[in-house]
């Protein structure tokens, strides 16, 4: 995975410039989606972890992530060898200037007020809470593209590459 796509497939390809580069057509991975924005997978089932965010027919991320159905861990690495279960020491390392923010949808605000409702309730959790999960990006040296590592517990759980601001959202915000 780099700045310029994965494997075969670049970011800004069209759909079927994809397919043809990998001799394979692409599926939704949800029906019901919009055709502005759609994410899509290879109807072969290889590669399973391997998602391509598609808008307005050109595809704008990449993301290599385990596999739902078959729970087995993808072996993509970016072009520095970080791939899932790497560091953030590891993406520092490789890279240097890398920022880190909280992932979309994770604040300590947010988690404070869902435990506060929960002792409100009097509901008592069997599991402790989930760590925040935090979004490591590397951007590109023009600024047009970024890397992002999703990490929890300072591991890498999946990573993208992506166009921007395409990549810096999550799905299709």
């Amino acid at each position: 995975m780099s700045w310029q796509g994965l494997g075969l497939v670049g970011l800004g390809m069209s759909l079927a410039e994809a397919e043809r580069a990998l001799g394979v057509q692409l599926t939704p991975r949800v029906e019901g989606i919009s055709a502005e924005c759609w994410v899509t997978h290879r109807a072969d089932g290889k590669d399973g972890g391997i998602g391509y965010l598609v808008m307005n027919d050109r595809i704008v991320i990449i993301q290599a992530a385990p596999d739902a159905r078959s729970q087995q861990v993808t072996n993509v690495t970016d072009t520095r060898g970080i791939g899932i279960g790497a560091s953030e020491a590891d993406i520092r390392r490789a890279y240097g200037n890398a920022r880190i923010r909280l992932a979309p949808g994770n604040s300590p605000e947010a988690e404070i007020e869902a435990a506060q409702e929960r002792a409100r309730l009097g509901i008592k959790l069997a599991e402790p809470e989930p760590s925040l999960d935090y979004w490591v990006e590397v951007e590109s040296p023009n600024h047009e593209r970024a890397l992002i590592f999703d990490t929890r517990d300072g591991k890498v759980l999946w990573l993208r590459t992506g166009l921007k601001p395409a990549v810096m959202a999550e799905g299709c915000d």
